[in-house]
């Protein structure tokens, strides 16, 4: 199912703050992000020595996501059955162009085009451990990665199956969808910033100004805000993304109005920008996404991406507080 379908027939139903995914395996909440800032950021660690974290982190989170969303009656299908299912999936939200999987020898061979993050970037460990996680879920065994070949363009990943899996610690599925969980109001959503241009759909890709705009879960950024890894180079990412976006001729209520359309309508919770719009800033985000993870849910990751937008305001912006309550965090911002 393409994105464009799964948007238009309401399989992908956007709201007020929230996109809830109804494709495959049940109703849950997803958000979409930025792809070009995930991207440069991996990057960023693994240049700086941290490949084997961002492997693990792409391992962690969709071994979480595959645990938690794909019921066990269809785990438990016949390989050749179930693996043209997920590579659908993978497929259908635009997170590559094609993908075809080989399970045999206790091998499993992966082969993608045009893959999320990848074809930004090109050779990543983020993304080989994404792989791996997610079959790891599947098979519930441990893989290593014996052999891969990743450009923008063509990757193949070769893992070898090497005994039982230790699972990663998760919340419940009924815990997740409890603090995902809440009465969405009508307002501005994905199709309606389709329709006034401000965001466009293309080749089965959602794009901002030229930049793609990925459909993901927000697990992900709350496992790399717990990790801490040179998160708060994520603000530098940030600014440099949005400065080659940004109308630098538009007023400040102007750009805070398009950051909080853009974050509304790619799922990041109901939110209220008040202040006085120049020196200090508060963002009040209610009904914000949950991850799957054990730990706590972070949400660094999220305020260095507002950081980031504002500093593209006044450079010297910078976060004075982070408030987190049930459903709701709020982060301060003010010029020094």
């Amino acid at each position: 199912m393409r994105l464009s379908y799964s948007l238009h027939s309401g399989a992908l139903k956007t709201a007020l703050g929230s996109i809830l995914n109804k494709i495959h395996f049940g109703t849950r909440r997803n958000v979409m992000f930025f792809e070009d800032i995930s991207a440069q950021y991996a990057q960023l660690c693994e240049s700086s020595g941290y490949e084997k974290e961002m492997y693990a982190i792409g391992e962690e989170w969709f071994y979480l996501v595959y645990k938690n969303l794909i019921p066990r009656a269809i785990m438990h299908l016949p390989k050749h059955i179930l693996f043209p299912m997920l590579a659908d999936i993978w497929r259908g939200i635009g997170s590559l162009d094609s993908m075809n999987i080989l399970y045999a020898d206790n091998k499993i061979t992966v082969e993608t085009e045009k893959e999320a993050v990848t074809r930004i970037i090109g050779k990543n460990a983020f993304m080989q451990g994404v792989f791996a996680g997610s079959f790891e879920a599947v098979l519930n065994k441990r893989l290593i990665l014996e052999d891969v070949h990743q450009t923008k363009h063509r990757s193949t990943y070769c893992y070898k199956v090497d005994g039982e899996m230790t699972p990663f610690p998760s919340k419940t599925k009924e815990e997740f969808m409890k603090l995902n969980r809440y009465t969405i109001p009508k307002g501005f959503s994905i199709n309606d910033a389709i329709k006034s241009g401000i965001l466009t759909l293309k080749e089965n890709k959602l794009y901002f100004r030229g930049k793609i705009i990925s459909a993901t879960d927000s697990t992900v950024y709350h496992i790399a805000g717990n990790r801490g890894i040179m998160i708060d180079k994520v603000s530098d990412i940030s600014y440099d993304y949005f400065s080659k976006l940004i109308d630098k001729k538009s007023k400040t209520e102007a750009k805070l109005i398009l950051l909080k359309t853009l974050l509304q309508t790619m799922g990041w919770g109901i939110i209220t920008i008040s202040g006085d719009m120049y020196a200090n800033i508060t963002f009040d985000i209610r009904y914000p996404p949950y991850g799957f993870q054990k730990e706590k849910d972070n949400w660094d990751a999220l305020s260095m991406v507002i950081l980031g937008y504002l500093r593209n305001i006044d450079n010297t912006f910078s976060i004075t507080s982070k408030t987190e309550k049930y459903k709701q965090v709020i982060f301060r911002y003010s010029t020094n």
